[in-house]
């Protein structure tokens, strides 16, 4: 009988270099490249520096409803809180 060789692995951490979900369902890289490009060098147009504009000042409001909206969240004890008082409060009247 021959000897049987094994595969040796390297202890060295391999880093990944590519993405891991697949690029076609955002379609082609280098066409977004350009078109970036494209749009960073007509910035000083008034139409694509409105659209800059209208895209920052959507995400501020995200922002602000966002963080109206935590403020205005319960704690997990203070909802159990309030739902047992409702159901005192339902069980009561029957």
């Amino acid at each position: 009988m021959g000897k049987k060789e094994t595969k040796k692995y390297s202890d060295i951490p391999v880093q990944q270099t590519n993405a891991s979900e697949p690029s076609g369902i955002y379609g082609d890289i280098n066409a977004m490249k350009v078109q970036l490009v494209n749009r960073i060098m007509r910035i000083d147009e008034p139409e694509e520096l409105n659209s800059v504009l209208e895209f920052v000042k959507e995400r501020i409001a995200q922002k602000d409803k966002f963080e109206q909206e935590w403020e205005q969240g319960l704690t997990v004890e203070d909802f159990r809180i309030q739902c047992k008082r409702k159901l005192k409060e339902m069980y009561a009247r029957n």
